[in-house]
């Protein structure tokens, strides 16, 4: 499944965006089928579509077509081997993207924060293909879905546009490409403490915002879950985060972890070394 994040990237002061690494468990969920009735998009979700250079009659075409479905925590989007046939657009929230493979081991391909899309090959492939991956909600979130259809109408009515949101798509697949490889090829013989440091850092990069002097990664991640992000084992992180937590560094709150600023961050960049 193709998947990136919209140009308007969140980003830690002072660091360019980086990718994030790893393997994580696939969270429970309900499954796609509880999802409540998708609504159109319209007014209601003000929020612009990640798609830049659109005018305002290409967007309000799409918007009076799409449909955005909420999905709660943990709640599947769209699952592994599922015929393909949307292009998923995250209007809020976070979510994460990941492939199961045989004998139960997962891996994560990304942790994306709105706005940002994701799957594809739903509009772009020639049909019929299956996703390639899963992906969950972190957080309460919102997903526009745009029909292989309605972006075949799109394309008669508004062929400008059509070949501005493929540019995109294009663009951002690459990136993701050269990230993916990149972050994958910094992190494999690093050490325990620069791992959990890097993949900490970018999930702040993807999802953290501000609040009471902490950057504040909002969503529940076990200890385990993080430990396989970096590539560890949870003995190993619950050790290293415990480290953290008494010099300072990090908070952790019912599951959220937040960085303390000033201190914890420059103390985590360090740690991290050239990872992020």
């Amino acid at each position: 499944m193709a998947l990136n994040k919209a140009s308007h990237e969140h980003a830690l002061p002072g660091r360019a965006a980086a990718s994030l690494p790893g393997a994580a468990r696939a969270p429970a969920d309900p499954g796609p089928s509880s999802a409540p009735a998708p609504q159109p998009v319209g007014e209601s979700n003000p929020e612009a579509l990640p798609f830049p250079g659109l005018s305002a009659a290409e967007e309000a075409w799409l918007r009076q077509r799409m449909a955005v479905r909420r999905y709660a925590p943990n709640q599947l989007i769209c699952r592994q081997g599922d015929r393909a046939d949307d292009l998923f657009v995250l209007l809020s929230g976070v979510v994460r993207v990941y492939r199961s493979w045989p004998g139960g081991q997962d891996r994560t391909y990304a942790v994306l924060a709105a706005p940002a899309w994701f799957g594809e090959g739903g509009v772009v492939g020639e049909g019929g293909e299956q996703r390639s991956a899963n992906v969950a909600a972190l957080s309460w979130a919102s997903v526009a879905l745009l029909h292989r259809g309605t972006f075949a109408a799109f394309e008669r009515a508004h062929p400008r546009g059509a070949v501005k949101i493929l540019r995109t798509l294009g663009r951002g697949l690459l990136r993701r490409l050269q990230d993916t490889s990149l972050g994958s090829e910094q992190l494999v013989f690093q050490p325990a403490r620069r791992r959990l440091a890097a993949t900490v850092l970018n999930l702040a990069q993807g999802c953290g915002h501000l609040r009471d002097g902490s950057l504040v990664i909002p969503v529940r991640l076990s200890h385990a879950t993080l430990g396989e992000m970096a590539g560890l084992t949870r003995e190993t992180t619950c050790r290293v985060l415990n480290e953290w937590l008494a010099r300072g560094w990090v908070k952790q709150e019912r599951g959220v972890l937040s960085i303390t600023a000033g201190q914890g961050l420059d103390a985590l960049r360090d740690l991290a070394g050239g990872a992020v």
